[in-house]
């Protein structure tokens, strides 16, 4: 199993903290939750995001949207995504079969007509879907984001009190940072600093360490 890069709060703090910034109980309870409740404005933010694109401004019959969030949990191989969805689709009404048939779609003959979608929609998204889960857009997505990571990399490499990981290599789709002991901040006074920075960068400080996710980083914002 992959070690967790930030540790959950336990389901009493999480709820605690989101009662704070009126983030539902039930909502709050979700592992995702419970991580980014270490950051309670954001985790709002994203329940603000989650509320519009799953109810307030949703504009696929939801059957289907729950079919093509198992879909890419399936090519993702989302554990997570998998067992949090399957629950939401049943609670819709959705049966076994028509959710386990996203696993072959195309040798699966439930959908459409007999879950009452219309046809056009049902092959707009899934079209729309495998342009997204190509191999090669990934690949790019990837790519551009290490770019940037190696970007980043290059310009703290040599600095004092600083070790980098990966301190080599190509990939480089997140960066950690370690600061030693003399640092005038820690790593949350350094992610605290970066997020109020222009350009603003998202970073996870804990203890002397700081993450970044170079998906999160815009093209130029590293080298600013």
């Amino acid at each position: 199993m992959t070690e967790r890069r930030i540790a959950p709060l336990s389901v009493e703090e999480a709820v605690a903290r989101g009662g704070e910034v009126r983030i539902h109980p039930d909502l709050a309870r979700l592992e995702v939750m419970r991580a980014l409740l270490h950051h309670p404005p954001l985790a709002k933010a994203i329940q603000t995001l989650l509320i519009m694109l799953l109810y307030k401004g949703r504009i696929l019959d939801e059957r289907l949207r729950e079919l093509l969030i198992m879909r890419i949990a399936w090519r993702t191989a989302s554990l997570y995504e998998w067992t949090q969805h399957w629950r939401v689709a049943r609670d819709l009404g959705m049966e076994e079969a028509d959710i386990l048939g996203v696993r072959d779609w195309r040798g699966f003959a439930g959908y459409g007509r007999p879950l009452k979608i219309d046809r056009q929609e049902v092959v707009g998204v899934v079209a729309a879907l495998r342009e997204w889960l190509r191999d090669e857009t990934q690949a790019a997505r990837d790519e551009a984001a290490s770019r940037r990571g190696r970007a980043l990399r290059d310009q703290l490499a040599g600095l004092p009190g600083v070790r980098l990981t990966p301190a080599d290599g190509d990939s480089v789709t997140s960066l950690g940072l370690t600061l030693d002991g003399e640092a005038p901040v820690d790593g949350a006074g350094l992610a605290d600093l970066l997020e109020q920075g222009n350009p603003s960068i998202w970073a996870h400080g804990e203890g002397a360490s700081v993450g970044f996710s170079m998906y999160t980083v815009q093209d130029g914002d590293e080298v600013e």
